[in-house]
């Protein structure tokens, strides 16, 4: 029986180790996501957000503009939803975490 028990044991610690790295990937994912917001902000205020400033209503140019700067916004509302996708997922995984440290503990 001694047997079983440090195989589930080990089994446990070995699937709280994995659950690390998985919060440990989502970290580094909302990170990536993150930078990319930060890029994609910067873009909407340098130069482009320069052309769109200059333009007027019923131009080509501000046409091109306010179809970049609408794409640009919904990029932005994916990855925010894509964010706070990540952040759940590290919750439900601490949450597993803690369950298998539980049984560990017993």
């Amino acid at each position: 029986m001694d047997a079983l028990n440090l195989n589930i044991q080990q089994l446990l610690k070995s699937q709280i180790e994995m659950r690390h790295k998985d919060v440990k990937t989502a970290r580094m994912t909302i990170v990536f996501l993150q930078d990319g917001l930060s890029d994609t902000a910067e873009l909407m205020c340098g130069p482009y957000g320069s052309i769109r400033a200059a333009t007027t209503d019923h131009d080509p140019i501000s046409d091109l503009a306010q179809s970049i700067d609408d794409n640009l916004s919904a990029g932005i509302r994916l990855v925010v939803a894509s964010i706070r996708r990540w952040e759940c997922e590290i919750a439900q995984i601490t949450t597993q975490i803690m369950a298998l440290e539980s049984q560990l503990a017993n």
